[in-house]
């Protein structure tokens, strides 16, 4: 190994050259040893060449001087000898005979001493002097002596030597040569590539790959590894120069820096730096900590390094603190780089500075709060000013609304009416600013909850009709049959929209007619509606080139019209935007002096259809036939579809006079009308007129006759009594009603005693109640009395909170109207102290929350207080009548004896269900969604009360949900919370919470399959 090193050593440093030495060396290895035998061979062929040629000129010399040697003859013998030296190897002969005569004769060749010595003496070595005795006829005449001329043959012999070796350097120079020139052929490509290798590395390599195709196999090899190579280091480069463009445009714009796994830095851009205010020696080595601001809580560093520690990207906002102490904000990405164990080895920071933004951010906080504030401060005025204003205007319109049901003349009802006409108009007014206040503030949210289209409709209608009938118009409702039952919006803003524009176009229409309709414009296959509810007047119309400028704020057609009509110019701003809320649209079609046409295009998602009433619940009108009068078409088709709703046989005519005859025809043919439905006004013969006819014929008396009008009028009550009508309604009329109202008509007897069916006896059969109402406002206590007892409900009166729990405690009641806003105890610390002390009794009673502030967020208010209802003052009456009749219902099953167990009863009594909100299927969708919304947040207190064995916080939760439970009179649950309740404080209730877990799951799943309609 040494001796290897040591020849490495001294080698050359070229391969090429190293080969060619190699080479070289074996050449010439073998040309000298090839040569040393060539001549070698030759000298030994030479010397015996020489020997033989010597013995054969002795013998022939021998014999040419015998004779002469033996006759004497010394001259010739000169001579002989003297030929045979002359141009040969002998340098010299002599003859010598016996008596030591001599005859020599020498070569005169001249001398050619080119041999070396040393080759002379090594040919003299090796031959000797030739001697040939001469003999003739037996006798020894002499002896012959040849003797060599070394010289001469030593130059033979050298001469042949240069020419062979002179042809051997020849030769072994011309293969030095060609082997060169071939080993840089050859391994000259390795020097190319060295050349690229070189370049490669400095970048100035342009090509993209080296041609090896005339290269030895073994270069050609080594190349093609090179050419591979070198295209990743080409792309390697690419990417470095990239990378190196990407970190320079980085450092233009970013805070860069770059830290051990330790959170040390071990790298910083120049932004860092200069934000920092330290210098690139200060940082390096550093935490980063050195940059803390100390505004960061400690659980934000803990998360951010569980993050990055982790291997995961982290991204956020951190407030910093330069050398200075002044604080910056950057918005930092660290990304860790992970080891080959996957662990992080350095984290790369990558920050922007957003200082700026967050100075703005938090001005814009500041501007926030301050509006917000402003806000808050114009929504409580509003609050205030709504109340303060609706309390009084509560008992005008109350009290004139109970004036005009009194015996007056007809100057004092005139006086009255126009008292509640400008005290309805003023309250208008009121409610039109309050939303165009929260409109304009964003303030007015929308809901969106599942309700019945048409029975909404049929509300909004009932309470424009007196307006109507008041003008004598015929108001009509048509909606379409592929109209969905039941879909999801805000029912009480949709209201607010057909108020507005019914109430326009009672206004502006003074003749004619009103007509509602809706319509369904794509598919009923569709999940999402797509509504048309028109609203379509024979009024004075609209200009077009008013279109736009009537849905602005303060805005009508023109001053003329604001003075002639009156109002604000609010309402078809505020129901356009409202529109707008709702995700629909609101449109004009409209022609001056022909009537105009509003279209409000809806999509709204359609709810899960409840069920319809079955051919079973309505067992005495199956198949019963029925006559309608009506010279209104609409209203006859709406007539028309509501009683074959009812699966009932209607038939339809235009006058008194086809409806007469119509009778007397099917009594004839032997199929007599059960039941006549008839227009009051009827151009000829109205109703009233028709039906006197049909009292005058006794073959016709079979029917039971029902009244519709549109005006309701003083003394067509007693008209009807005289004629023999049976009911007495003012249109519009719903199919609630009008199923409720034929089914009560045809079960009354047929006497003087029978009363008249009407509304208000429809909504007296309900259960007469014991109320306590709580109002501070003596015009309100006075109100209200005397409308619930013009009812006939008994009333106590209590002035405020103190006063209503005492006379609460006194029992008896059935439920409480209680005012929120009163002196010593107001309303809602009043209920909740009444529900403190339920806890002790096990018994709920009603309380409904009656108040003047009408802002968002009142109903919530009430209901987390432990209120069970909500009506905004001044008292809408029929909203009024709906929410006691639920109540009287409640109370009447409230009173009803408990039965035993009945381990195989309904999971819920829905019977007992649409009894107590009197077939209303909006009130059961209300209260459905209010149990569903607030029942996991009162379970979850529960919970929370056992686990804590907090008996208090059990027994109230447990009192709660059992009230909860008790209205849809799920008797599971209502027994399981029961207990919990009882049990409070005294053992564990892990059982029962697990039973009332299992009985509530069971009342949800049979909650949520219910549908009302198909009941």
């Amino acid at each position: 190994m040494r001796m290897l090193r040591r020849l490495e050593s001294v080698l050359p440093a070229s391969l090429i050259n190293r080969v060619f030495l190699l080479y070289g060396l074996t050449l010439l290895s073998f040309v000298a040893g090839g040569l040393a035998g060539f001549l070698q061979f030759q000298f030994d062929r030479e010397i015996e060449n020489t020997q033989v040629a010597s013995v054969m000129v002795v013998e022939v010399a021998a014999q040419a001087i015998k004779d002469s040697a033996v006759i004497g003859d010394y001259d010739t013998v000169f001579k002989t000898l003297d030929r045979a030296v002359q141009a040969s190897m002998f340098r010299s002969a002599a003859f010598i005979d016996m008596q030591d005569a001599r005859v020599v004769a020498n070569s005169r060749t001249a001398p050619n001493h080119s041999a070396p010595a040393w080759l002379e003496q090594l040919i003299a070595a090796k031959l000797y002097d030739v001697n040939r005795t001469v003999t003739a006829g037996g006798r020894d005449y002499g002896v012959m002596r040849l003797q060599y001329d070394t010289q001469a043959i030593a130059s033979q012999f050298w001469s042949l030597a240069v020419v062979a070796l002179s042809t051997s350097a020849m030769a072994l120079l011309a293969g030095l040569l060609l082997i060169r020139v071939m080993l840089l052929h050859w391994l000259g490509g390795l020097e190319r590539l060295r050349d690229v290798v070189e370049d490669l590395g400095t970048g100035a390599i342009v090509a993209e790959s080296i041609d090896a195709s005339n290269e030895p196999l073994e270069i050609r090899r080594v190349v093609d590894m090179f050419n591979q190579t070198a295209v990743l280091v080409r792309e390697r480069e690419a990417t470095r120069r990239a990378l190196d463009d990407q970190k320079f445009a980085l450092d233009q714009h970013a805070i860069v820096s770059i830290t051990d796994a330790a959170g040390n830095i071990t790298y910083a851009n120049d932004l860092f730096c200069q934000i920092s205010g330290y210098t690139r020696e200060d940082l390096i080595g550093k935490n980063h900590r050195i940059i803390g601001s100390g505004m960061m809580p400690k659980a934000f560093f803990e998360n951010l390094w569980r993050t990055i520690t982790s291997g995961k990207v982290w991204n956020g906002e951190i407030c910093n603190r330069n050398r200075s102490g002044v604080l910056y904000w950057v918005n930092a990405t660290i990304v860790p780089l992970l080891d080959e164990h996957g662990q992080p080895k350095q984290y790369i920071a990558i920050r922007t500075d957003i200082t700026a933004r967050k100075e703005v951010e938090a001005e814009m906080l500041r501007a926030k709060d301050a509006a917000e504030q402003a806000n808050r401060i114009k929504s409580d005025f509003l609050a205030n000013m709504s109340h303060e204003i609706r309390t009084p205007m509560n008992g005008i319109i109350g009290m004139t609304e109970l004036a005009l049901d009194t015996e007056l003349s007809a100057e004092q009802a005139d006086y009255l009416r126009m008292v509640k006409l400008s005290a309805n108009s003023l309250l208008q007014v009121i409610n039109d600013i309050l939303d165009f206040s929260k409109l304009e503030a964003g303030r007015l949210d929308v809901e969106k909850i599942g309700f019945s289209l048409e029975a909404t409709m049929h509300e909004v209608m009932r309470a424009q009709a007196v307006q109507a009938h008041e003008k004598k118009l015929e108001l009509l409702l048509h909606v379409a049959p592929e109209v969905p039952s039941r879909v999801v919006s805000d029912p009480g803003r949709l209201r607010q929209i057909l108020v507005n524009l019914i109430g326009n176009a009672i206004k502006f229409t003074h003749a004619g007619e009103v007509e509602v309709a809706v319509t369904r414009t794509n598919g009923i296959a569709e999940p999402i509606a797509e509504l048309c509810i028109s609203v379509r007047d024979t009024g004075i119309g609209i200009p077009a080139d008013k279109f736009s400028a009537i849905f602005d704020a303060f805005s009508q057609v023109d001053t003329s019209t604001t003075r002639k009509y009156g109002g604000t110019g609010l309402g078809l701003s505020i129901s356009s935007q409202l529109a707008s809320l709702l995700g629909g649209k609101l449109r004009l079609e409209s022609e001056l002096g022909k009537g105009s046409t509003f279209y409000l295009d809806l999509r709204v998602p359609v709810a899960t259809p409840m069920e319809a009433p079955g051919p079973q619940s309505l067992p005495a009108l199956q198949g019963l036939r029925v006559l309608v009068a009506d010279d209104n078409a609409t209203n006859r088709s709406i007539l028309i579809g509501a009683l074959k709703r009812l699966q009932m046989q209607p038939h339809a005519v235009p006058s008194g006079e086809e409806a007469l005859a119509e009778l007397e025809r099917a009594r004839a043919d032997g199929s007599p009308y059960a039941l006549a439905l008839l227009d009051v006004q009827m151009p000829h013969m109205d109703g009233f007129e028709l039906a006197q006819h049909i009292q005058e014929r006794p073959e016709l008396t079979g029917a039971t006759v029902m009244m519709l009008t549109s005006e309701g009028r003083r003394g067509d009550a007693s008209r009807c009594r005289d004629l023999g009508v049976s009911s007495y309604l003012v249109k519009p009329i719903s199919h609630v009603e009008l199923q409720r109202a034929i089914q009560k008509a045809l079960s009354l007897p047929d006497n003087a005693d029978t009363p008249l069916v009407t509304r208000h006896l429809l909504r007296e059969s309900t259960r007469q109640l014991r109320l306590l109402v709580a109002e501070d406002n003596q015009v309100n206590r006075a109100l209200a009395q005397r409308l619930l007892e013009k009812q006939g409900h008994k009333v106590v009166l209590a002035g405020n909170g103190n006063e209503a729990i005492a006379l609460w405690r006194q029992g008896g009641f059935d439920a409480i109207l209680m005012d929120v806003d009163m002196p010593e105890m107001n309303g809602y610390e009043a209920t909740e102290l009444i529900r403190l002390r339920e806890r002790e009794t096990g018994r709920r009673i009603p309380i409904l929350a009656l108040t003047a502030h009408a802002m968002r967020g009142t109903r919530e208010s009430c209901l987390k207080h432990g209120m069970d209802g909500y009506l905004a003052k001044p008292i809408d009456t029929a909203l009024l009548w709906r929410e006691l009749e639920a109540l009287g219902a409640a109370s009447d099953h409230a009173t009803e004896p408990k039965e035993k167990t009945d381990t195989t009863a309904a999971i819920i009594d829905f019977a007992k269900v649409r009894s107590a909100m009197d077939d209303c299927a909006e009130m059961f969708e209300d209260i459905r969604e209010i149990f569903l919304r607030d029942l996991p947040d009162e379970m979850a207190r529960l919970r929370a009360g056992i686990g804590a064995g907090d008996a208090a916080v059990i027994a109230h939760q447990a009192h709660t949900i059992r009230g909860m439970v008790g209205v849809f009179h799920a008797k599971r649950a209502h027994d399981a919370v029961a207990a919990i309740e009882q049990l409070a404080g005294k053992e564990a209730l892990d059982e029962e919470f697990a039973e009332l877990e299992a009985a509530l799951a069971e009342m949800l799943a049979e909650l949520g399959e219910y549908r009302w309609e198909q009941a």
